[in-house]
């Protein structure tokens, strides 16, 4: 009776420790499993983390208005300008383009009304603030060079014996030679000339004596004269010269002058 209780409980305690060890195996088998599932999902985290951003796309440089143009122009300038006002895109100077563009040269300073010379027109001034950001302003700057043309008159001169001494002979003033020469909104004004002059050196002196703006360029064939004062030469208008009353025949760089001559410039159309 002893001898079979003891081999029960010998074989009972080896049932029992083979249970334990199950145990442990399989306890230590999920554990694994857990680690392993663990160490996948943190490298799955750490691959979205390091996921390269796609490149920005490149920067379209910005558009540049190269030359003026105004109502009933077409074309791409025309596309790109309603782009940057803001408006339907046709391509063609309209009316709706012509009042975006007097608010746009209203708010910018460019104008001061919308009756202003060069208001709603595409200009070099309009052209870069459109292209630089920056409204552009010309200060004209007039140099005034007085001289005498008579010379200074001496006291006399008294000496010892109290006898005066006789000043030097004034020289009388000679009266010069003239040309008149008119201009359209600037005024009429008489010039000075020298033998050779021509009806574009008396322009050129007329502006620098009296301060006015002169632009002009110059060519094979002569001069194009592209503004004088504040208006340009644009559109259908021009700066005709005309000579002692009728339309020039020739260019003013080419037209000699004469004393009592009368030059004009007219602002017209050749419409």
């Amino acid at each position: 009776m002893n001898t079979k209780y003891l081999n029960i409980k010998k074989y009972g305690i080896h049932y029992l420790l083979v249970i334990l060890l199950a145990s442990f195996a399989f306890i230590a088998s999920q554990k694994d499993s857990v680690l392993e599932a663990r160490a996948t999902d943190q490298q799955s985290k750490y691959e979205k983390i390091t996921e390269v951003p796609a490149a920005n796309p490149p920067v379209t440089a910005p558009y540049i208005f190269s030359s003026d143009f105004g109502v009933g122009a077409r074309g791409g300038q025309v596309s790109e300008l309603q782009k940057r006002l803001k408006i339907r895109t046709s391509g063609t100077f309209d009316a709706e383009t012509l009042n975006a563009v007097l608010d746009l040269q209203l708010k910018t300073g460019l104008i001061s009304s919308k009756t202003e010379y060069g208001a709603g027109y595409i200009g070099r001034r309009t052209r870069d603030f459109l292209n630089t950001g920056r409204v552009t302003r010309f200060i004209k700057i007039i140099t005034n060079q007085t001289t005498s043309s008579q010379p200074s008159v001496q006291p006399p001169v008294v000496t010892e014996d109290q006898s005066p001494v006789q000043s030097p002979v004034q020289t009388p003033v000679v009266k010069k030679d003239t040309v008149q020469i008119t201009i359209d909104g600037v005024g009429t004004f008489n010039i000075e000339f020298k033998n050779g002059d021509s009806a574009f050196d008396i322009l050129k002196r007329a502006s620098v004596e009296n301060g006015f703006i002169l632009d002009y360029e110059s060519y094979s064939w002569g001069v194009m004269v592209t503004r004088i004062g504040n208006k340009d030469a644009q559109g259908t208008y021009y700066w005709a010269f005309y000579y002692n009353g009728a339309y020039a025949q020739v260019g003013a760089s080419d037209q000699q002058v004469l004393k009592n001559d009368i030059t004009e410039w007219r602002y017209e159309s050749w419409e």
